[in-house]
């Protein structure tokens, strides 16, 4: 904010913290620790909010995060999703990316014609990926050719939840950028 207002520059802040995400910082600190928490947002982001013509949030959530936690004015805040990469994540159109897709498939246990639904993540009861995991579960239950993918982490209950589904398979966290191998 600083630099800008010394460049003459425009300001544009962004907010990609989630409201679950937020809540799952720092249990039980230590009381100057809380203070800080509490105070450095609010110095530091109405300053910044002063200064910004805009803050884009990836999420209606993550925007009330930086009202109520970062303290940028409301007017300031505009919901703008995060969009796809096209140059890591596209169609299999080559014989080279098609057979690297069935080595993928075939690797997680899924079939040519599975239809698989994958989820990246946290695997935490705010965003309920056992709900995703579930519904694959009837639907590969009464023979629909459907799978799930679960890519991420949580707590061993929340795996072990995935896991007791039907038709689920459930690997850990990977880089960004593994992800399109992943996905296949």
């Amino acid at each position: 904010a600083l630099a800008a207002a010394c460049l003459r520059a425009p300001l544009f802040l962004e907010e990609h913290t989630h409201a679950s995400v937020l809540g799952q910082q720092g249990k039980k600190p230590g009381l100057s620790r809380a203070i800080a928490r509490r105070l450095y947002p609010m110095f530091v982001g109405g300053l910044a909010s002063l200064r910004a013509r805009k803050c884009y949030a990836i999420s209606v959530d993550a925007a009330e995060v930086a009202v109520t936690h970062s303290h940028v004015s409301r007017a300031k805040v505009q919901i703008c999703p995060l969009g796809v990469d096209t140059d890591l994540f596209y169609l299999a159109e080559n014989s080279s990316d098609q057979h690297r897709r069935q080595d993928t498939r075939r690797e997680l246990g899924f079939g040519a014609d599975d239809i698989v639904c994958a989820y990246t993540g946290r695997f935490s009861s705010d965003k309920a990926p056992v709900i995703l995991a579930q519904a694959v579960d009837k639907l590969a239950s009464a023979g629909h050719p459907f799978r799930a993918l679960f890519v991420g982490g949580g707590t061993a209950s929340e795996i072990a939840a995935l896991k007791a589904c039907r038709g689920v398979v459930v690997r850990p966290f990977v880089p960004f950028r593994e992800l399109p191998k992943v996905y296949g």
